[in-house]
């Protein structure tokens, strides 16, 4: 059995590149077996036959048998290319090898092309008039043809499994309301003002507060490590930026003094062959700089590019509410997951949870391999699939429920639709940017086809909470951020 993606592992080393199925929440149809149908292929104008077999619930095997006429045609088509390269063949004048012989010479490399060329031809068409639509990728095998007899190949798919919806209108969601009020407003102009500090140079002891321009040099033992030099680096004394202890030892330093910082790197820091080691760092103050606030709101908004205080408060009230909708969205979606998984019992295809599980962590080595990570250790990859298969377990089972909610309630996407959402996302970029970020996401097939899933999935999600019996919850933003903030924090065993 091999991927039908790639042929090129096969017991004939075809290689060949068939169309890739990308699992998504929209586009999908009702299966539609049938037991042996004849189909024009449109290729070359010849008729396949095709038997579908039920294996398991989502399992099916569709049988192709093309015609060994077609097989003959084609052949002949890769040896009359052959023999208009003038291949040389020792005992024969070029141009002058017969053709039994180059096909006797070439057997293996001709068998490699024509089955290319018909598995191409032919298997996206006898998947499609199956009526499946495949969850994951299908898998093709070559079978095993008598002398002289037809070319045949099957193609085995596993669908999306079917899922009776339970009563939206007897469904309970909590969903949330998140508003804005002064307070709000009034936070996030106090952490500007914390924020926005004008530093002046001036010879003095470093303190809490302070910024220090330094220059360093970190050893483990007596070897300089990767990583661990800077030149002219800006620290804020208290910020937290560096790793425990270091910006403490600094304290009391003035420009131009030379500091031996000792430290030890956390257990799980994240450059792991760091990780709990002993350091020493030789650090070369260069400056030391005092931060000053903005004395008045009116300051702090010249500062910002504001005309005034008013506008800055307008400003960030626009913002805070940006915020609160999108809040208030994301606990409402997550209310409404939770309340479908816990009234559908579905069992998830073991195929497509494999599919989904390498997917994953096929791009979390990527991840590391980025960030200079090397590979995963016997017992962390048996952590990470573990893991995985329990959180796209669940992704699947809201995939399949999404689905039957789109096909439910007869939801469809248009391009306006898809196009908002494209500009909302270009909003965060400069506007001069916009328009050439919208139109590359609606050009690439990949990002687009992640931005409808996620606007048919907005559509699910309203779809059920106007059905649903709701029960509203008001917060205001700096309460519901106060409750996620606690929920994120780590409790000590």
């Amino acid at each position: 059995m091999v991927d039908a993606l790639d042929l090129g592992s096969s017991t004939f080393g075809v290689g060949v590149r068939l169309p890739p199925l990308v699992p998504s929440l929209h586009g999908f149809g009702r299966f539609c077996l049938k037991p042996c149908d004849y189909l024009h292929d449109g290729v070359g104008n010849k008729m396949i036959k095709t038997a579908t077999t039920q294996i398991s619930n989502c399992e099916h095997r569709i049988d192709v048998i093309v015609p060994r006429a077609e097989y003959q045609r084609v052949h002949q088509e890769k040896l009359n290319e052959l023999l208009a390269k003038n291949i040389r063949i020792p005992g024969f004048r070029p141009g002058k090898v017969p053709q039994s012989v180059v096909a006797r010479q070439y057997a293996d490399h001709l068998r490699q092309q024509v089955v290319s060329d018909l598995l191409e031809a032919h298997y996206g068409t006898a998947l499609k008039e199956s009526g499946l639509l495949p969850a994951v990728q299908p898998e093709v095998d070559l079978a095993e043809a008598e002398a002289g007899g037809d070319f045949a190949f099957n193609i085995l798919v596993t669908s999306w499994p079917d899922v009776e919806l339970t009563a939206l209108e007897a469904l309970a969601v909590e969903i949330w309301d998140v508003s804005v009020d002064d307070h709000d407003v009034d936070g996030v102009i106090q952490r500007l003002m914390d924020s926005q500090i004008r530093y002046t140079t001036e010879e003095k002891a470093i303190e809490q507060g302070d910024k220090a321009i330094l220059d360093y040099v970190g050893y483990i033992g007596d070897e300089a490590f990767d990583g661990g030099s800077a030149t002219d680096a800006e620290l804020v004394i208290g910020s937290g930026q560096y790793i425990p202890g270091f910006e403490e030892q600094l304290e009391g330093a003035k420009a131009g003094d030379h500091v031996q910082v000792n430290v030890q790197f956390p257990d799980h820091y994240q450059a792991g062959a760091l990780a709990g080691q002993q350091a020493r760092f030789e650090v070369d103050v260069k400056a030391v700089q005092r931060g000053e606030k903005c004395a008045s709101e009116d300051e702090l908004a010249t500062l910002l590019g504001f005309d005034d205080a008013t506008a800055l408060r307008e400003d960030s009230r626009r913002k805070l509410l940006l915020e609160a909708e999108k809040a208030a969205w994301e606990k409402n979606r997550e209310a409404v997951e939770k309340a479908l998984l816990e009234k559908h019992d579905i069992e998830v295809p073991q195929r497509i949870l494999d599919e989904y599980v390498q997917r994953s962590l096929k791009r979390y080595q990527q991840r590391l391999s980025e960030q200079g990570g090397g590979p995963l250790s016997d017992e962390q990859l048996q952590a990470f699939v573990a893991r995985a298969q329990q959180v796209e377990a669940e992704n699947i089972r809201l995939t399949i429920i999404y689905r039957a909610l789109q096909q439910q309630a007869e939801l469809e996407l248009d391009e306006d639709e898809v196009r908002k959402e494209v500009e909302q996302q270009a909003a965060q970029y400069p506007e001069s940017e916009r328009e050439n970020y919208v139109n590359w996401i609606m050009r690439n097939e990949e990002y687009r086809g992640a931005v409808e899933s996620t606007v048919m999935e907005r559509k699910c999600v309203n779809y059920v909470l106007s059905q649903a019996k709701l029960t509203h919850v008001t917060k205001t933003i700096s309460e519901l951020q106060a409750e996620i903030d606690a929920e994120e924090t780590p409790t000590e065993a």
